[in-house]
């Protein structure tokens, strides 16, 4: 997906080109600014002002736009997968795809959630980007450029009102201007809410009902001609009550099921247990009703000084965030599990690098880098209703988790001229990671919220129904670890680029804290490594009128990081072996002036190359192929896919900008995306595997010729599918599945005002 989807002027220097052009596409995946078509790396970028057209409220809608990649939300954590490596469903985890905003690398995955504000670009960086972005990039890196400040006035406010399928009201904006001959100045504002595309028939409202308000501040400045200083403030803060899970199947053969599925029905007839778009169910009534509550504070500082053949930068980031969330997991009326989830962190980094003029025959980058993050989870309960179940009695189980994590780099990068268009790029980056937990598990006494219990009864209940055994532990660990990358890139003519890179990614280990019951051997999961070659070839198109990138790709993953789940909650264990393959395309053409055409295209085959030990899914017998040895359940899903890996994943669109007369402008931006079939867990269950789909998007308007004002409407998802998106067993009911749902149809008025 280009980030310009219109045609427009060449950029400066590309050359004399007759009548339509693309615009040129700047993107800073090598950590400086650089044209698209000159960097040696599979990148995909989106403009701020495409995501503002599709009506795009956050980072999960642009799964549907960029072929292997995957944003969702669900389970305990994020789902944020490229080429089919991700993270899972488990906040022990470090990401596998690394968030970054303005350069500062957001540690937490929660923070993928909070809305686009005053975006200018997205570029999504594929397979390992150790070298240049770090350790939590294994998989990828999504980077995230916001709106700066700009030494000319010039504002923006955007209104969008669903009037289909939603009840999403925002409004959003920014202004930016100088405050003196030195000083820039640029205030962002987003405020929304929205009622929820799902009807609960239990609790007889929409949901998820969400709302949120985030604003950013930033300030630029040249104090010298050699001289840039850079910051910002933001704070967001959102509130939800209710979700889109919903029971997407029930398999009454098995135990359990049909007093499962008769004691729903008594509670709300109209529970069919069968995929409904529009439908959920769960509560939680002891406390706020599946209620989430997240707030954040993010600082950047950047300093950039130019000592004439290099550039110094200084780039300093804060991170103060937490969140709150109280879930059925059941997603039933059913008290059976109703967990209480929360989590703080305050998040330090440094990076100091020197940057080389790029005009020169040697380019280089290196620096240093530094980042210690204080994780903690306080008092994270879950409470299970085993009367429900035909047992005795109520059981909380809560864990406390208190994380200090630090990260030290040295990296660099170099980049050598042979001939004229034939260039040679070497690098690494050497990293030490620290990582020190308190971890406490503890059972209370039913209804006494969270003074753990002496009482042996409630204790061995705990232990023989949940697995969940009372420990107080503290452990470390640490890695070092060198992660190489080199390249070669050859210009054969004139906007041509021929590459072929090898690059290697690193991933800590760490500490299961949402195990049940403790032991060394099941604590402790290890590192994650990668190995990557990639080629590809871009080029431009009938004198710069459109650009074809292609490349082709092989990874290795050893000891993959996996979250499964056992029936009760989310384990953490390592794969042995996983590979990650493909082939993928993207072209853009602007037929004339104000129309654009192009499309992406991509084939993935990922899946373990060997995991001879895999959890067995819920239920799975012997002819599924669980064997026990040793008193253990285990699989071999070796030869399996992955979650998240379509084998084909792609889309078209059309932008059009159409004089009509009047000084007005006719908008028109159609997109349709597809994929075939995915699984959406772990571990081979064949209940959890979401169908091919073909989602279908259209946004119409009237403009004014000059761009000072918009009216369009939106469309989104316009044939109202069904798409599966997150999914596990419904905890202790094994056969019974909960599944989160993306959105469906959508149609909303949009108003845009500039100045």
């Amino acid at each position: 997906m280009a980030a310009a989807q219109e045609a427009g002027t060449p950029a400066e220097g590309e050359g004399a080109s007759q009548g339509p052009a693309l615009q040129d596409i700047i993107v800073t995946a090598q950590k400086r600014a650089q044209s698209l078509q000159d960097v040696p790396v599979a990148v995909q970028a989106i403009s701020g002002e495409a995501l503002l057209n599709q009506g795009t409220p956050g980072l999960e809608t642009l799964s549907s736009s960029v072929p292997m990649l995957h944003i969702s939300y669900g389970g305990l954590s994020e789902q944020l997968f490229i080429r089919g490596v991700g993270s899972g469903s488990s906040a022990a985890f470090e990401q596998s795809v690394g968030l970054f905003q303005d350069g500062i690398a957001m540690g937490v995955a929660r923070l993928s959630r909070l809305a686009f504000l005053d975006t200018e670009q997205v570029e999504i960086l594929k397979g390992p980007q150790s070298t240049l972005f770090g350790k939590s990039t294994i998989g990828g890196a999504v980077n995230i450029t916001s709106g700066q400040p700009r030494f000319s006035l010039k504002g923006q406010a955007v209104g969008l009102f669903d009037i289909d399928g939603g009840t999403r009201r925002s409004v959003e904006g920014y202004v930016t201007g100088p405050l003196s001959d030195t000083v820039a100045a640029r205030l962002a504002v987003k405020a929304s809410t929205a009622d929820g595309a799902f009807f609960n028939t239990y609790t007889d409202r929409r949901a998820p009902y969400e709302k949120s308000v985030s604003g950013r501040f930033s300030l630029l400045a040249n104090p010298a001609d050699n001289l840039e200083l850079f910051a910002s403030l933001q704070a967001s803060r959102a509130t939800s009550f209710g979700r889109s899970a919903q029971i997407g199947f029930v398999d009454t053969r098995f135990a359990n099921v049909n007093s499962f599925v008769a004691q729903v029905r008594a509670r709300d007839a109209d529970e069919d247990f069968m995929p409904n778009r529009f439908r959920s169910a769960g509560r939680n009534p002891i406390a706020c009703d599946e209620c989430g509550k997240d707030q954040a504070v993010i600082g950047t500082f950047r300093a950039t000084l130019d000592i004439g053949a290099a550039k110094m930068v200084s780039l300093t980031g804060y991170i103060d965030s937490k969140w709150r969330e109280q879930i059925d997991a059941d997603a039933t009326p059913l008290p059976i599990v109703n967990t209480f989830l929360n989590q703080s962190t305050r998040q330090f980094s440094e990076e100091l690098r020197i940057e080389s003029d790029p005009n020169l025959r040697f380019t280089y980058i290196g620096g240093v880098y530094f980042q210690n993050a204080q994780i903690d989870a306080i008092d994270s309960c879950s409470d299970f209703d085993l009367g429900v179940l035909g047992r005795i009695t109520r059981i909380r189980s809560c864990t406390s988790a208190m994380r200090d994590e630090s990260t030290m780099g040295v990296f660099a990068q170099g980049t050598y001229e042979i001939a004229p268009g034939f260039r040679i790029t070497a690098g690494g980056r050497y990293q030490t990671s620290d990582r020190n937990i308190h971890n406490i598990r503890y059972v209370p006494d039913p209804g006494t919220g969270t003074t753990p219990t002496t009482n042996p009864v409630v204790l061995a209940t705990a232990a023989a129904v949940l697995g969940q055994r009372p420990f107080d532990v503290k452990r470390s660990s640490g890695e070092s670890r060198l992660t190489p990358s080199a390249s070669i890139e050859w210009e054969p003519y004139d906007g041509g680029l021929l590459y072929a890179g090898y690059r290697t990614g690193f991933k800590q280990g760490g500490f299961d804290s949402s195990i049940g019951t403790f032991s060394d051997a099941n604590y402790q999961f290890a590192p994650e490594t990668a190995e990557s070659f990639e080629i590809g070839y871009k080029t431009s198109l009938l004198g710069r009128r459109g650009r074809l990138n292609i490349n082709a790709f092989t990874s290795t993953f050893d000891d993959l990081q996996l979250s499964s789940f056992n029936g009760i909650g989310f384990t953490v264990r390592n794969a042995a072996k996983a590979r990650s393959r493909g082939v993928e395309a993207e072209i853009e053409f602007a037929v004339t002036d104000g129309f654009t055409i192009g499309g992406n295209a991509a084939y993935l085959d990922a899946s373990y190359a060997s995991y001879a030990d895999a959890p067995c899914y819920a239920n799975q017998t012997a002819v599924g192929g669980c064997m026990t040895v040793g008193g253990t359940r285990a699989q071999d899903l070796s030869g399996h896919s992955l979650a998240y890996s379509p084998n084909w994943s792609g889309s078209l669109f059309a932008n059009l900008r159409q004089p009509v007369g009047g000084g007005l402008v006719a908008l028109a931006d159609f997109r349709v995306s597809a994929r075939t079939s995915q699984e959406y867990g772990p571990d081979g269950d064949p209940n959890r595997i979401a169908p091919g789909v073909a989602l279908y998007d259209l946004r119409v308007g009237i403009g004014d010729a000059d761009g000072r004002w918009e009216f369009a409407v939106v469309g989104k998802n316009l044939t109202n599918e069904y798409v599966p998106s997150f999914g596990f067993n419904v905890p202790l009911v094994a056969g019974a599945y909960t599944v989160q749902v993306d959105q469906p149809r959508v149609i909303a008025l949009q108003a845009k005002a500039r100045f």
